[in-house]
């Protein structure tokens, strides 16, 4: 071959190495820029993850606080209403042994009353423990009682011979013993139920959560 032709040989080889070297060049730059763009992505992604995890491990925190506050403030609660629920049993039977006198006498009437008003009906007869059926025998007191009773009632009362274990207070029954209205001290306390004991906390424990 010719110096010529051994020219143009070299000069195409140097030229096709040029141009690979040139795209191989190019290609390492965009494989460069790829490369650190996903890793870009890639931190940022996990910058987004990590935000996501915080922000739930966080609002699982307050929810996990607050469940717990809810709770303890529930537990206080029930055991002030147990509380409550004791003094009121311990003041019932305190009410059984107080001493019977005019004053319980009135209130006996009127418990009366308000049994006769709500039966509804002519005659009624009322029932009381065994120790004030001995309290209204004595003295004329049933008969005060039923005469007072009647004129507001509007009903004519009469003591059964039978008694109840109750505190105090009375029940109340229709001539035919059908109906039942139960005036004692245990079924008051157990009318006014969660708002005695609310009362009672609140007078005792004040509003402190």
């Amino acid at each position: 071959m010719s110096e010529k032709g051994t020219s143009i040989v070299e000069r195409v080889a140097e030229e096709s190495r040029a141009r690979a070297e040139s795209i191989l060049s190019t290609a390492r730059r965009v494989a460069q820029r790829e490369v650190h763009s996903a890793e870009r992505r890639a931190r940022t992604r996990q910058r987004v993850a990590q935000r996501e995890l915080d922000e739930q491990v966080a609002a699982r925190r307050v929810q996990a606080e607050a469940e717990a506050r809810f709770q303890s403030r529930k537990r206080k609660l029930r055991r002030r209403h147990e509380l409550a629920g004791q003094l009121i049993a311990r003041s019932l039977e305190q009410l059984a042994a107080e001493p019977r006198d005019e004053d319980y006498l009135q209130l006996l009437t009127r418990l009366a009353a308000e049994a006769a008003r709500s039966l509804g009906v002519d005659r009624v007869e009322v029932l009381v423990s065994p120790s004030d059926r001995e309290f209204l025998d004595a003295e004329g007191r049933f008969e005060r009682l039923a005469a007072s009773a009647s004129q507001e009632a509007g009903a004519s009362l009469l003591l059964a011979d039978e008694t109840v274990e109750t505190s105090g207070g009375l029940v109340a029954r229709t001539g035919d013993r059908r109906v039942y209205f139960y005036n004692t001290f245990e079924e008051k306390a157990q009318r006014l139920g969660p708002r005695l004991r609310e009362d009672i906390t609140q007078e005792l424990f004040g509003t402190e959560p």
